[in-house]
């Protein structure tokens, strides 16, 4: 977590090795890893993470506050340039 007006480092929070995107939704932060096939939820009021095992590599999501829905797009990712 950063500090808007002073650019400093509050909180930092794992997320595992190869994030591949960040959605907000359902007040948290989910962050999807490109390789081990999990998420990442933090509590935005808390700052707590709780990871969530989905068993395939994820390359985006996001969340759908209306129905309650997280939508993630799987896949492997492009090996790296």
């Amino acid at each position: 977590m950063i500090d808007a007006s002073t650019g400093e480092t509050l909180t930092v929070i794992a997320v595992g090795g190869d994030p591949s995107d960040i959605a907000y939704g359902d007040g948290a932060l989910w962050v999807p890893d490109g390789r081990s096939g999990a998420i990442t939820k933090i509590d935005a009021a808390t700052r707590q993470s709780t990871t969530i095992r989905v068993g395939v590599p994820l390359r985006a999501l996001t969340v759908d506050e209306r129905s309650g829905s997280l939508w993630a797009v799987t896949g492997n990712q492009p090996p790296a340039d």
